[in-house]
C-alpha cells in the first residue's frame, strides 16, 4: 500500500473537534493554498450531501487531480461518472469508500480520471466560451420575443 496522508478544509465551518495527528486541516484557504492542496494530491473527495454548483470538484480537476464525489451540484454537468470522475451516491458511506479503495488500488484508473478530468474541465468550463454560448442565447431569446 502506497504512503498516503489526509489533508481537509473547510470553506463554511470550523472544525471544533480533535482530528488525529495524521490529518493535516485547513480552514478557509485562500484560492492559491485551495490550488496548492489539489496539485499535491491525487484523489479528491467530496462527501457534501448538498452543492450549489459545486466548484471545488472542478477546482481538483483543473489540477489534474483525480474526483470522487456525490451525486450533488452540477458535478453531472461537467464530469461523466466512470470516465472523468467517481460519483457516489449521497449518504452511502460504503459506496464512497469503494470508490476511494478501487483509485488506490488501480493507478491506471486514477491517472485516466485525472487526465480526462482535466481535458473535460478545460474544454467545457471555459469563460470564454461561457460567455459566447450566454450571449448566444440572449440574441435568439430577444429575437424570439419580438
Amino acid at each position: 500500500m502506497p504512503s498516503s496522508s489526509l489533508v481537509t478544509y473547510s470553506l463554511s465551518f470550523l472544525v471544533t473537534f480533535h482530528l488525529p495527528d495524521y490529518i493535516q486541516y485547513y480552514q478557509n484557504p485562500d484560492i492559491e493554498e485551495r490550488l496548492r492542496l489539489y496539485r499535491t494530491s491525487d484523489i479528491f473527495l467530496l462527501s457534501s450531501n448538498f452543492e450549489g454548483f459545486g466548484i471545488p470538484p472542478a477546482e481538483a480537476m483543473a489540477c489534474k487531480c483525480a474526483v470522487i464525489s456525490t451525486d450533488v451540484g452540477a458535478i453531472r454537468e461537467y464530469s461523466e461518472n466512470g470516465i472523468s470522475s467517481l460519483i457516489v451516491p449521497t449518504n452511502n458511506v460504503s459506496e464512497f469508500i469503494k470508490a476511494i479503495e478501487y483509485l488506490i488500488t488501480n493507478p491506471s484508473e486514477l491517472q485516466k480520471l485525472s487526465f480526462n478530468g482535466y481535458e473535460i474541465v478545460r474544454k467545457s468550463l471555459n469563460y470564454d466560451k461561457s460567455v459566447a454560448k450566454f450571449e448566444q442565447l440572449l440574441i435568439e431569446w430577444s429575437r424570439s420575443s419580438k
